[in-house]
């Protein structure tokens, strides 16, 4: 079950005041304000959320409008949360999701050959107007250090050259039948492969550990270099 921003930022208030109980308002706030905040948003409320289900489409009639809600919407948590002492943020972009075997089986007509374009294009929307709103937050919210993390195109150089990186299986994850399953109903009775180490994706939506480690990898020698 994936819970939204929102009901997460509840969490988190629960968390700050616990906290405050145990280490006292002035250590609280030094941990809140020095820790380290990874977020990442927008995958499931796109490609389930909008193309898989008509609630928001019947909302919003065409993807470009859902996509700025989604950023609007992104924009007012990173607000809440730093209201609430949090600085540092690592934000991660939107994936290929035009790409992921759940996608591919759902609106792939058959061929598990090729990403859904229209699938990719939203992410690659989503993700431009998020860059921005990430730049303009910096400028606007004094001690702010919100920085943008592009999964988009490493996992995209993943999927279009697996032989590169050692990967066989691109089109179905590990876990049961890999075009379908995941999170539940990926589970102790489903059958996985042999070998998850050759497969890009875990279960229909979500990228193995070795996949993790690779897109990490290289998005950490990237920020390494720009910041030579």
């Amino acid at each position: 079950m994936a819970y939204s921003l929102s009901d997460q930022i509840d969490f988190f208030k629960d968390y700050i005041s616990k906290l405050r109980d145990n280490a006292g308002e002035e250590r609280a706030t030094s941990i809140i304000s020095r820790s380290l905040y990874l977020v990442a948003a927008s995958a499931n409320d796109i490609e389930t959320t909008y193309f898989n289900t008509n609630i928001r489409r019947l909302q919003y009639h065409d993807y470009p409008s859902y996509v700025s809600f989604l950023v609007t919407s992104a924009s007012k948590n990173f607000k809440e949360l730093y209201g609430l002492g949090a600085r540092n943020f690592l934000i991660l972009s939107a994936p290929p999701l035009g790409c992921l075997p759940s996608t591919i089986t759902v609106a792939g007509r058959g061929s598990r050959k090729e990403c859904i374009e229209k699938y990719n294009q939203a992410a690659q929307l989503f993700n431009t107007k998020l860059s921005a709103e990430i730049d303009s937050l910096n400028n606007n919210l004094p001690q702010s250090g919100l920085i943008y993390v592009d999964i988009y195109y490493s996992l995209l150089d993943i999927i279009q050259n697996p032989n590169k990186y050692g990967f066989e299986i691109v089109d179905r994850g590990c876990c049961g039948t890999g075009t379908i399953e995941v999170t539940l109903t990926c589970n102790e009775l489903s059958p996985l492969c042999e070998d998850a180490s050759k497969y890009i994706f875990w279960d229909s939506f979500h990228p193995t550990e070795r996949t993790y480690k690779i897109v990490v990898s290289t998005l950490v020698k990237k920020m390494f270099n720009s910041s030579i």
